[in-house]
């Protein structure tokens, strides 16, 4: 019975061994368009791995680009787990049988790009077969023993022009300097102004530079207690400085505390 990942995860746990291993497919509006194995306990990492690593990593396969145009229409594919409970190898040999019942027999357009039935778990190639390899991509790099002629290396010079980096000259530094002079948020009147400013703001507390007193209330005892910053806080009552932060802003208990901004009324 096929289940749908992962809106039939329960049923799946349910129903599989979680050590066994399944087959699955990845499909869109207009039919199937990948076949895969992967263990059930696997099968978080293996969605998470077509639906948010496969989109960002390097390469242009098939499959990579029908995931990207998905993600680009605000879609995202939709996996069914067709089989289950099977050892290893079985599943290894119904993924072959499966993309070709589906690439041939019922002509689904599969991104899959070999036939299947490879990725054996634990398997290492031997250092043999990483040397030819290793090899084979050498001698197979188009420009394995060539050089840019001249006439390339001043064309390359010429579209570079403009573009180079590197540390300031002196005459640059002092041209700077001058350029920025009085500009700097704290220098001079600019400083006291700030200050003058972020002390009269109703949201003080949102602005940088100024410290941000809270009130701590312990939700047991009622007991409440005043610290001059989130640090204060969480070095005297424990929770960090994140849960701190949550807490101010969606009114949340954090390790049995809630906390407001102090505001000079109370």
């Amino acid at each position: 019975m096929p289940f749908e990942y992962p809106k039939d995860i329960k049923l799946i746990k349910a129903t599989w061994d979680r050590s066994s291993f399944c087959v699955y497919t990845l499909s869109d509006s207009e039919g199937v368009r990948y076949i895969g194995k992967t263990g059930v306990k696997s099968l978080a990492q293996t969605f998470y791995r077509h639906t948010k690593y496969d989109i960002v990593r390097a390469g242009h396969t098939h499959k990579v680009s029908w995931l990207k145009k998905l993600k680009e229409n605000n879609q995202c594919p939709i996996m069914t787990v067709i089989l289950g409970n099977l050892e290893e190898k079985e599943a290894l040999t119904k993924e072959i049988e499966l993309i070709a019942e589906y690439r041939i027999i019922l002509g689904e357009k599969l991104t899959n790009l070999t036939d299947g039935g490879e990725g054996i778990t634990g398997y290492h190639p031997l250092k043999e077969s990483v040397d030819i390899l290793r090899e084979r991509m050498l001698t197979n790099n188009p420009f394995k023993g060539r050089h840019h002629s001249n006439e390339t290396k001043n064309l390359i010079s010429i579209m570079l022009a403009g573009n180079k980096h590197g540390p300031h000259t002196t005459e640059t530094k002092r041209k700077i300097s001058l350029a920025n002079k009085g500009k700097h948020p704290l220098s001079g009147d600019r400083l006291q102004k700030m200050i003058v400013a972020s002390l009269a703001s109703p949201n003080r507390h949102k602005l940088s530079g100024v410290k941000k007193p809270i009130i701590a209330t312990n939700v047991k005892t009622g007991e409440t207690s005043y610290f001059e910053s989130t640090k204060a806080a969480s070095e005297a009552l424990g929770p960090k400085r994140p849960n701190i932060t949550m807490a101010l802003k969606n009114g949340k208990i954090a390790s049995g505390y809630t906390f407001v901004y102090y505001k000079e009324e109370n």
